[in-house]
């Protein structure tokens, strides 16, 4: 009696997998999804935003505030500005720079933006986030797992290198330590197929609990780096056929609810644009 009482609360309390992800192609090679995460969250539409991106078709560029007069914007005037079709947060970054001139303004982890760099120091983060390779024999988009690859004969190989933390472990297994902790969260990923997915939503979750709900979703998921998270995680996509913006909010211990509704000013971004034939 006790075994089935055990078991239907398992059953009913256990996530469910979502049914397959109905994607709108806005563009060949880009495709946008809104999908119900698996849980409810305490605030807001428990929605997750999924930007799928063909790294073959479209180029990823970043860029940083300490290369363009050390002002920080929201990702809409960056994105504008670029000339970009989609935007999110390129990482976290912090008032404890190397270099002195870009205080408020440098990357947790090492950056290098092709001859710029923004934080020369690397952190103890184990993600990389590379693109703009310099030879064509590499993939044009890759998150580097600095337990399972090499990174010291890899980082060279590319122009843009962005470290960060790491939430997917080298099969791709969620492995964020579960705490009581939640906020918005942005997140970057790449999947078995080589597409890379933008990800926001705004709705807070812990860590943890988000990974293990993302992953049902987008189940073939193989690496995920950490972007940014509460009213400061942002998701940008401008195209002819689709507009729309996203912004965080709720973050344990700083903003404790979902009122924000403005994209705050961030210093370092990573934009999309159609590769040039």
């Amino acid at each position: 009696m006790l075994f089935s009482f055990v078991l239907i609360s398992f059953l009913f309390s256990a996530p469910k997998k979502n049914s397959t992800v109905e994607w709108n192609e806005i563009q060949p090679g880009l495709a946008f999804a809104e999908v119900p995460m698996t849980q409810k969250s305490s605030h807001g539409d428990s929605k997750v935003r999924l930007l799928k991106i063909d790294p073959s078709v479209f180029e990823f560029e970043l860029a940083c505030a300490s290369q363009t007069g050390l002002k920080t914007k929201p990702i809409d005037v960056w994105g504008k500005e670029k000339g970009w079709i989609a935007a999110i947060n390129a990482g976290m970054f912090h008032g404890y720079p190397v270099l002195a001139d870009y205080a408020g303004i440098t990357n947790s982890g090492y950056m290098k933006n092709w001859k710029h760099v923004n934080n020369p120091a690397f952190s103890s983060d184990k993600a990389f986030m590379v693109f703009q390779p310099k030879h064509k024999q590499l993939p044009d988009f890759q998150i580097i797992d600095k337990t399972c690859q090499q990174v010291n004969s890899l980082l060279p190989k590319y122009n843009v290198v962005i470290q960060g933390i790491r939430m997917l472990d080298c099969k791709g297994k969620p492995i964020w330590k579960k705490d009581n902790k939640k906020w918005s969260i942005c997140v970057l990923a790449t999947d078995t197929a080589g597409m890379v997915y933008m990800i926001h939503c705004r709705s807070p979750y812990t860590v943890a609990s988000f990974l293990d709900q993302i992953t049902l979703i987008l189940p073939t998921l193989n690496r995920a780096i950490y972007l940014e998270g509460g009213p400061e995680s942002s998701l940008w996509i401008q195209t002819k056929t689709y507009q729309n913006a996203w912004m965080g909010s709720y973050e344990t211990g700083f903003v404790e609810n979902d009122e924000n509704h403005r994209l705050w000013d961030l210093a370092n971004v990573v934009g999309i644009r159609p590769v040039k034939k």
